[in-house]
C-alpha cells in the first residue's frame, strides 16, 4: 500500500487543482480515502466479477474465486463510500452509467464544499 499511497500523493501534486479520480486497490486500507471528496464503490455480481477476472489475467476458475474471497464483500465496501455503481451489465451500459455519474458529480461536490 504504501507505493501506490506515494504514487498518488505525486500524482495529486503534479495535478494540483484539478477534478483527480483515484482508482486504488486498498483506498481504505491504504489510508487514501482521507484524500477524497467523494468515494465511489463499484460493485458487480460475483460470478460476473470471477468471469472478468479469469479473462482478464487468464488464471484458473479457483484462483479467481479465492482472490476475490480475499477481498472485503461489495456491500463492506459500499457501506465506507459515498456512493455505489453497479456493473452489472454490459461495459457499454456501465459507461452509460458512469458519464451520467460524473455530470452530477460537480453538484455532490458543491455540496460537500458548502458544508
Amino acid at each position: 500500500h504504501a507505493s501506490v499511497k506515494s504514487e498518488v500523493l505525486t500524482q495529486l501534486q503534479m495535478h494540483k487543482g484539478k477534478l483527480i479520480a483515484i482508482d486504488a486497490i486498498g483506498l481504505f486500507e491504504g489510508d487514501l480515502a482521507y484524500l477524497c471528496d467523494v468515494t465511489v464503490a463499484i460493485t458487480a455480481p460475483e460470478e460476473q466479477r470471477i468471469a472478468r477476472l479469469m479473462a482478464r489475467d487468464g488464471i484458473t476458475e479457483s484462483y479467481a474465486r479465492s482472490r476475490i474471497a480475499a477481498q472485503p464483500t461489495d456491500a463492506e465496501f459500499a457501506a465506507r463510500c459515498d456512493y455505489t455503481l453497479d456493473n452489472n451489465s454490459t461495459k457499454e451500459d456501465f459507461q452509460i452509467k458512469c458519464l451520467a455519474f460524473l455530470k452530477d458529480i460537480p453538484k455532490a461536490l458543491l455540496s460537500i464544499w458548502q458544508r
